[in-house]
């Protein structure tokens, strides 16, 4: 699974548990090749809305670690989070190790203080959830259980 199925497995798991899933695309570049212009970049990959909480979720894939310096949005993850609004949450959707977690911002807050430069598997489960996969009737292929997910980041602990 690269990054792009990542965010389409997703996207299918949203619609199959009716969980609202607003995709934000980068527009990148525009133009000709003559003459280019950069446009802004948006704050994450998906915005989620489901039993009254908004999730803002970056989607990230890497085999066995995945590098600090890629969690490009995390100022912006943080500046979400410092609003402190109940029911608002952000952070990454992780896909290592053939195993999805998701990992708050302020999590990856934590752990950047701590001088490391990657997450490795066994760290993403430590500062993360799983996210349990399901296999609906009818189906072969497993989907994430995104509607938990959301319960249990709702939920204190």
């Amino acid at each position: 699974m690269d990054g792009k199925d990542l965010e389409k497995l997703l996207q299918e798991s949203c619609k199959l548990q009716g969980v609202d899933c607003t995709r934000l695309r980068d527009a990148g570049w525009q133009g000709e090749a003559t003459q280019r212009r950069f446009t802004i970049k948006n704050i994450c990959d998906f915005i989620l809305f489901d039993q009254g909480a908004i999730v803002y979720l970056e989607c990230k894939h890497s085999k066995d670690r995945l590098a600090l310096s890629r969690l490009t949005q995390q100022e912006d993850l943080m500046a979400k989070l410092s609003s402190s609004k109940p029911g608002l949450f952000a952070g990454y959707l992780l896909h290592i190790c053939n195993e999805t977690v998701y990992v708050s911002a302020s999590a990856v807050d934590k752990f950047l203080s701590n001088g490391k430069k990657s997450i490795n598997h066994k760290d993403a489960l430590n500062i993360g959830q799983k996210v349990a996969p399901f296999t609906p009737k009818g189906a072969r292929k497993p989907r994430l259980d995104i509607e938990s997910l959301i319960y249990e980041l709702k939920t204190p602990f």
